[in-house]
């Protein structure tokens, strides 16, 4: 081999070295991309599901429209596309309810839509550990965060898709105190709040139990509309 060749041969070599780093930079930059957009994505779903909780519809609203009308970016699997329109479909459900509890119903469907193209693809977003929830207390505002904690890791769970995290939130469920007097102001309203917790207490034993992703979603819904449905009454006692 003469010198000409050699030359030649170690310039091609590096054309395809540099032709390699450029297709692996780009590959590097749409992994990236998709995985800033699932975030996105889970960090508005995450909005929505607390808001609803809170009974702030016209602001949940507001989350689940940029999940309904954004643009998908460069990158996602082959295929995905049913799930996406679904996700939208859900998002504009939220978006389009006119009570809180639909909202919560459509709510729960969404972040079930999310787990179920995770778990199609073997893919999904990385939790830290579950940790530990709040101690039980009479201290009301204690008691809201153990809500709080257990509504959390459902949605984990249920998007994630993870049993760990759905489990973990459904047993603190399962042993909700019913601290209700130290919530309610009037007893006209005690009765009612007490009959709240007791069905979120209750749910918490069904979500103890369900292991399809469609009845889990289902009953987060139902979930969501109890806690709304609380949080409004304890604002406005009738």
């Amino acid at each position: 081999m003469n010198t000409t060749q050699l030359n030649e041969m170690k310039r091609v070599a590096a054309v395809f070295l540099l032709a390699s780093a450029a297709l692996a930079h780009a590959a590097c930059y749409r992994a990236s991309a998709v995985g800033s957009h699932m975030w996105q994505h889970f960090d508005r779903g995450d909005d929505v599901q607390e808001l609803v909780r809170l009974g702030e519809l016209e602001r949940a609203r507001g989350s689940a429209r940029w999940l309904a009308q954004h643009s998908e970016p460069e990158g996602l699997p082959a295929g995905s596309a049913p799930y996406s329109n679904a996700l939208r479909s859900s998002a504009q459900r939220v978006a389009d309810a006119e009570t809180v509890a639909d909202a919560a119903v459509a709510t729960g469907q969404l972040g079930g839509g999310c787990g179920t193209c995770h778990r199609a693809y073997g893919v999904g977003p990385r939790f830290d550990r579950v940790g530990t929830a709040p101690e039980i207390s009479s201290v009301a505002a204690e008691q809201m965060a153990r809500h709080g904690w257990a509504a959390d890791r459902m949605w984990e769970g249920l998007v994630g898709p993870s049993d760990e995290r759905w489990q973990a939130g459904a047993a603190v469920l399962s042993r909700a105190p019913l601290y209700q007097r130290f919530l309610v102001g009037r007893w006209d309203a005690y009765d009612n709040v007490q009959r709240l917790a007791e069905h979120v207490e209750q749910l918490g034993r069904r979500a103890q139990k369900a292991h399809d992703p469609a009845e889990r979603a289902e009953i987060y819904g139902e979930f969501l509309g109890t806690c709304s449905s609380c949080h409004t009454l304890i604002r406005n006692p009738r």
